[in-house]
This record gives structure tokens, sequence and C-alpha cells, in this order.
């Protein structure tokens, strides 16, 4: 990963920028799959002000951690898990792609969810077909057959780990 880039805890002043970022992944990278409605739907999800009202993280930070990576002044990724252990979005901006901010991301996830919850034995997640090798390199397997939605399929994974 690139020395300049700092994981910390999103703040709600970060929204305007977060959602543009992850607007701007649709459809290419979170919504290759899905329908014309599906899209919709993810962008509706994604406007700001929506945006700030879903967030995990950021709206529940007790339970659900989130983390944004920054590079300087700029937000150039965002991940947040729901329900305890759970890898709801892990957003990279496309320019910082291939740079080691997911796998960042994804390892302060899981940290923070050790941390939040000593007794966890895992952690779970549903993978776009474009992010399933990247997923499976950071020691992700599949849970059971592809899952099909209104905004694309995805591959439900778990990564275990003893607590």
């Amino acid at each position: 990963m690139s020395d300049d880039i700092i994981l910390r805890a999103p703040l709600a002043a970060d929204l305007p920028e977060i959602s543009p970022l992850v607007l701007g992944l649709i459809p290419r990278h979170i919504g290759g799959t899905a329908t014309a409605d599906g899209l919709r739907q993810l962008r509706a999800y994604m406007e700001p002000g929506a945006i700030g009202r879903r967030l995990t993280g950021i709206t529940h930070p007790p339970r659900n951690p989130a983390v944004v990576a920054c590079s300087g002044a700029r937000i150039v990724g965002y991940g947040a898990v729901r329900n305890d252990t759970h890898v709801s979005q892990i957003y990279v901006a496309e320019d910082w792609h291939r740079r080691g901010v997911g796998s960042a991301l994804l390892r302060g996830l899981i940290d923070a969810v050790r941390r939040r919850h000593p007794s966890a034995t895992k952690v779970t997640l549903n993978a776009t077909p474009r992010a399933v090798e990247f997923y499976l390199r950071l020691g992700f397997t599949p849970l059971g057959p592809w899952e099909g939605w209104r905004t694309g399929v995805s591959l439900p994974m778990v990564r275990r780990f003893k607590p």
C-alpha cells in the first residue's frame, strides 16, 4: 500500500466525499450484473443525504465498525460492517485500485470486528463477480451458490478465524 494512506473512522463530514466515490463505481464495479431497476436503486441508495442515513459505521458506530482510507485530505476508500460481522461495503476510488487500499480497508474492518466481538469466529461478505479473486487472495472461501438480486449477483463468502 502507498505510504501516504491513513485509515481512520469516518465522520459525518465525510459523507459528501464518500457518496460521489461510490457513485463513480456504478455500474462498472458495483452493479455490473444489475438490472436497469437495480442500477436506479443503487444510485438512489448512494445519493448524498440518502447515503448518510444508510452508511453503517457512521450512523451506528458502537457495534458496526467503518473505516475510510485517506491520502492527504482526500478519501480514497470506504468500508463498513453490519450485523456485527458482515462486511457490507468496501469501496475504493477507481484511480486507487490495485494499490493495496482495499486490502487495508478489509484488514482494518476485520481487526475492528475482532476487537468489538472477541468471541467472533468468522467474517462474512457478498462478493461481486469482479471481486471474488481479491477476496480469495485474502483468505475468504465461498459459502454457497451465487445469489441474484436486482442490484446484481454476489457470492457469499466467509473468512474463519479463532476467537
